[in-house]
């Protein structure tokens, strides 16, 4: 069966244009309704022009009026082996085909061999270190897991068929029927995936499926897509919570663990003080006090927040061309704070200077050409650390 396979939308089209937010690699935001995305490029009417942005500098477009997908928590997830993960109300395969029916949309029909994982209850978050080691081991056969109280366990052999009470399961020659909601998931067998494109965006809908996407066209308030695996599928541009862009060119240092992190206080040790050290760690996308980020009015969904005096650094496990982000005192706490930030590339200043709760966020950049360590460190400033939070704002390394 051809794998360009129609997913046809069923949510409805709202009367007004979706307005969407656009953030470059750079930094540069657009606000406007979605007016051209063809080719290479996508076009924003802000109503008092138009803004043209090549795909390759965006890293996020986002609905204006949208926060986090609703999802359901229930919702099977069926990962696809082309990166995407699509929340369904039901699920089956058998020898050649699964059959997926995606939240919000129709039921559609794909090679059995796109389907890398199926999960069809919440894994519990004690146990999500043992899930995702299944998902990492080496395996020649499928993997039925079991969902106890207290561990995940699992069972090697041959998925036949799954329909919505039975799992055709065989183990040692013999086919066993294994009732469904027994099992928490299955991983299943891949050893050769089929040809995929590159992944340019990935997109996240209101039914909180993600979808990885190798080529997208607006058309007459829709989004016509094509995943890496050659499915295509349409969504209501409504139906847009987030389109992430250049995964493959940038990190995002919220996305990192540092290697290690030290926390100083103004007065005494820190060991002296256990409950100041929690609470002044490091965090990241939100703030210390969790909330969302926020600079100057404007909200940001990645960064890292850091009270002084805080040293974190990063052992870089590839190349790196410079790094960005916008650095600025809190909004919450302006105009209070006054921190000194240097960027430290294998023990070299590469930036250095003063932030403080008087001015405006500053963009900052560092040169990390051949840097392995990189250190970032937030001193005090010239106000003891009374409103020292200091947010680093959509803080990323670009390659």
């Amino acid at each position: 069966m051809n794998l360009l396979l129609a997913i046809t939308s069923a949510w409805l089209l709202a009367a007004d244009p979706a307005v969407f937010h656009a953030r470059t690699v750079d930094g540069r935001q657009f606000r406007g309704v979605l007016a051209d995305w063809s080719g290479e490029a996508l076009t924003l009417d802000s109503g008092e022009g138009r803004q043209t942005v090549s795909l390759s500098e965006l890293t996020e477009l986002a609905a204006a009026a949208a926060g986090e997908p609703a999802g359901d928590d229930q919702a099977i997830r069926v990962a696809l082996v082309d990166g995407s993960i699509v929340a369904a109300g039901s699920f089956a395969i058998g020898a050649e085909f699964a059959a997926v029916h995606a939240l919000g949309s129709r039921q559609f029909e794909l090679p059995a061999a796109a389907v890398e994982h199926v999960r069809f209850r919440p894994i519990a978050p004690p146990l999500e270190k043992q899930w995702q080691a299944i998902l990492r081991a080496e395996t020649d056969q499928d993997m039925l897991v079991l969902g106890k109280e207290h561990a995940l366990d699992y069972l090697r052999g041959v998925v036949r068929s799954v329909d919505d009470q039975t799992i055709e399961f065989q183990v040692e020659g013999e086919t066993l029927p294994v009732k469904r909601d027994k099992v928490a998931a299955i991983r299943f067998y891949r050893p050769a995936r089929p040809a995929s494109g590159a992944v340019l965006a990935r997109l996240h809908d209101a039914k909180g499926s993600l979808w990885a996407v190798h080529s997208a066209r607006l058309s007459a308030g829709r989004l016509d897509c094509r995943t890496p695996a050659g499915l295509a599928f349409e969504i209501p541009l409504e139906s847009i919570c987030r389109i992430e862009f250049a995964a493959e060119m940038l990190v995002y240092l919220s996305d990192l663990e540092p290697h290690s992190h030290t926390w100083t206080p103004y007065f005494g040790m820190a060991a002296e003080m256990p409950a100041l050290a929690r609470f002044f760690r490091p965090r990241r996308n939100t703030t210390l006090y969790s909330a969302p980020l926020v600079l100057d009015g404007v909200e940001h969904r990645h960064g890292l927040a850091l009270h002084s005096r805080t040293e974190l650094t990063y052992r870089l496990g590839e190349p790196f061309r410079r790094l960005q982000a916008l650095a600025g005192i809190d909004d919450r706490l302006r105009p209070r704070g006054s921190v000194h930030l240097e960027i430290l590339g294998d023990g070299r200043v590469l930036f250095a200077g003063d932030v403080l709760g008087t001015e405006p966020a500053r963009p900052i950049e560092a040169d990390l050409a051949g840097v392995v360590e990189l250190k970032i460190l937030v001193d005090f400033g010239a106000d003891l650390d009374i409103g020292d939070h200091l947010i680093l704002a959509e803080a990323k390394l670009l390659k």
